[in-house]
């Protein structure tokens, strides 16, 4: 039985580090394994000679964080999937207007990205930029499949109501907002707080944004940003 065990144990962590190194990133897959590696090959021998190994074992609770962090981070991106990306931004700005001109500015203007995808690729994405008010949702792309539509709509909804996250929208993500009960946000001196003197605010809390070349674009501020 325990030989069983343990082999069951090193096929899933061989499987998860091929997953995430394949899927993810590098960063990302080697973080679990050594989390993985220092909890039997240190913690477990030193838990019954030292108190220390709590030590060790907050460090290895530590490394789900690390790995959201790593997952999350467009540095920590390939080649490849930063060209899955950046064709899923063309294709969901081009005929709006794309106010970025490559997938190297796109990365470095919001550096954290979402990412939707399966074994074979990337079919969806939500890019962030962290401001002193938290996360705002800045762009977003898919491949045109319902499924991929239907993501993206769920994760804006779901992070819209978690605090610290936050959007400037119009059109029909804000119209698909708006069905799931999520009010924009009104109050004149929030706007002016978040958006600075880059916005002219109108009516019922919509206000007009200045967006590169594209101009001045009719928005409006959804989510719970941090005052």
């Amino acid at each position: 039985m325990r030989n069983i065990v343990l082999a069951l144990a090193l096929t899933l962590a061989a499987l998860s580090t091929v997953a995430l190194w394949t899927w993810v990133n590098a960063t990302t897959a080697l973080l679990p394994l050594i989390a993985f590696v220092s909890y039997v090959r240190v913690y477990t021998p030193m838990k019954r000679l030292s108190p220390q190994a709590v030590t060790v074992d907050s460090l290895c609770s530590a490394v789900p964080s690390l790995v959201g962090w790593a997952a999350l981070a467009a540095d920590n991106m390939s080649a490849a999937h930063k060209g899955q990306i950046w064709s899923l931004y063309e294709r969901a700005y081009r005929d709006i207007g794309m106010h970025l001109a490559d997938a190297a500015e796109l990365v470095k203007k919001y550096p954290y990205i979402l990412v939707f995808g399966d074994g074979q690729g990337i079919f969806a994405f939500i890019a962030m930029a962290k401001t002193p008010y938290g996360y705002r949702l800045s762009a977003t792309g898919h491949d045109g499949e319902k499924p991929s539509r239907k993501a993206i709509i769920v994760k804006h909804i779901e992070l819209l109501e978690s605090e610290g996250y936050y959007a400037a929208l119009s059109g029909d993500m804000e119209e698909r907002v708006r069905r799931s009960n999520i009010e924009n946000v009104k109050d004149p001196q929030t706007l002016e707080k978040v958006f600075g003197s880059k916005i002219r605010i109108l009516e019922d809390g919509a206000f007009l944004k200045e967006i590169g070349d594209l101009g001045w674009k009719k928005k409006a501020l959804y989510g719970k940003p941090i005052l």
